[in-house]
């Protein structure tokens, strides 16, 4: 519950606090730059596969010298409209990249698409699919670690 609330706030901080015409250009973000992900889990494919490709994901980006950014996934829930029950939609996760990095940091953009990268998009390929992606700058200070 805590992560679909999160997901909700942060959507509306998003609305509040840059102009579409900003957030044309990611890199103008004077916050925290996230991609929040929602993905289906596809037939044959499992949470821990899409665990396993997310560190792969950030294994990928340490070994291109950019060391401040954070992947996370989380569980989604549902609640039943007819008991108001609260329940976790095995279906389903959200993923958020949080302070995604600029392509000129590190070697990211030399790299994009090397050996590497083509092994954590077939992790995550064999085990999701992403079905809404929403990019946001947030305000500095929203999570611990800025």
């Amino acid at each position: 519950m805590k992560i679909l609330r999160l997901g909700f706030c942060l959507v509306l901080l998003l609305t509040s606090f840059k102009s579409f015409s900003e957030m044309d250009n990611p890199y103008r973000c004077e916050g925290v730059k996230v991609i929040f992900r929602i993905s289906d889990i596809v037939p044959g494919g499992s949470i821990e596969g899409i665990k396993k490709a997310t560190q792969m994901h950030e294994s990928w980006y340490r070994a291109n010298g950019v060391k401040h950014n954070r992947l996370v996934l989380g569980e989604i829930y549902k609640t039943d409209s007819n008991t108001n029950t609260i329940f976790a939609d095995n279906t389903k996760v959200i993923s958020l990249h949080i302070d995604t990095p600029n392509p000129e940091e590190g070697t990211v953009a030399k790299n994009w698409g090397d050996a590497g990268y083509k092994e954590f998009i077939s992790e995550y390929n064999k085990n999701s699919k992403i079905t809404n992606e929403i990019r946001a700058c947030l305000p500095k200070g929203v999570f611990i670690q800025n």
